[in-house]
């Protein structure tokens, strides 16, 4: 499989386990103390990653681990994560999941501009189409929850600040290493502000919950950062927006947050907007 669909591939994995980590993340969020779900969410996918890097007999290397772009990834992508779940307790999964649609658009250009990495008409169309999903999803009405809003925008640019990161990381580096470094760094910063003292003793679902969401980050986390390093980002960013699909779809299941005309649309016009990035992707040259 050529590297960008591969990258296309591996990108619309992870966008499914994010998603599923997310709706996990915001019904034990109702249940137990935010911070203690994001410690222990990042504490037992550290510790999952640290067993498949031995299954793998990959080695860590602190000298790798600790470099600077490294770290700089791995604080990026944790204050992003924390500010993502708290703006995500008081909206509606599709909704925080359209806001931060607006990161492959970034990312994209970012990456263009910083790394010189071209992007054609076709992706630029498609960027486009999708742009337009969102817009229509969200219908540009953040339900007076301007907090929670400027919230995600906040972690958006973080999450550009993230993928440029990524780009920029040493490809000696093993990509297991650098989404161990990531996933610890959550708890590391969010121990501090959790409030140990008003932790509780999880319950039986509550629990796997946990480890379901530990599951799904740990995952998504390494196949993201797997597919940004054997691609450009803009030729991945169109599959990032398969992400509000599944929002759409989890949050129907689960909620039951019926999508009205405008969510349908929006949708529409993503799934169009990715099928013309899948094209673009396998017939594109390399940069």
């Amino acid at each position: 499989m050529e590297a960008p669909l591969k990258g296309a591939v591996l990108v619309c994995i992870a966008m499914l386990l994010f998603t599923l980590n997310d709706a996990m993340v915001k019904l034990a969020g109702h249940g137990l103390p935010i911070g203690q779900v994001m410690t222990l969410r990042g504490i037992a996918a550290a510790a999952l990653l640290v067993l498949v890097m031995r299954a793998v007999s990959v080695r860590m290397e602190w000298r790798q681990a600790l470099a600077p772009m490294s770290l700089l990834r791995a604080v990026f992508d944790a204050l992003a994560s924390i500010l993502f779940v708290h703006a995500l307790l008081d909206l509606p999964i599709a909704t925080v999941t359209a806001f931060l649609q607006t990161v492959p658009v970034l990312s994209s250009i970012a990456g263009a501009r910083v790394f010189r990495e071209g992007i054609s008409r076709v992706q630029w169309l498609s960027l486009g189409l999708c742009m337009s999903g969102v817009i229509a999803i969200t219908g540009l009405d953040p339900a007076g929850s301007l907090p929670a809003v400027l919230v995600v925008l906040l972690a958006v640019v973080l999450m550009v600040l993230r993928d440029l990161a990524t780009r920029k990381t040493d490809p000696s580096v093993p990509s297991l290493t650098i989404a161990l470094v990531s996933t610890l760094a959550v708890p590391v910063l969010n121990l501090p502000l959790s409030g140990v003292a008003d932790w509780s003793i999880p319950g039986p679902l509550q629990a796997g919950l946990l480890a379901g969401t530990a599951l799904c980050v740990g995952g998504g986390t390494l196949l993201l950062i797997i597919a940004m390093r054997i691609t450009t980002l803009s030729r991945i960013a169109p599959f990032r927006y398969s992400a509000m699909v599944f929002a759409v779809i989890v949050g129907a299941v689960v909620w039951r947050e019926i999508p009205d005309a405008g969510v349908l649309l929006g949708v529409a016009l993503i799934l169009i907007g990715g099928t013309l990035g899948a094209g673009a992707a396998r017939t594109a040259p390399a940069t």
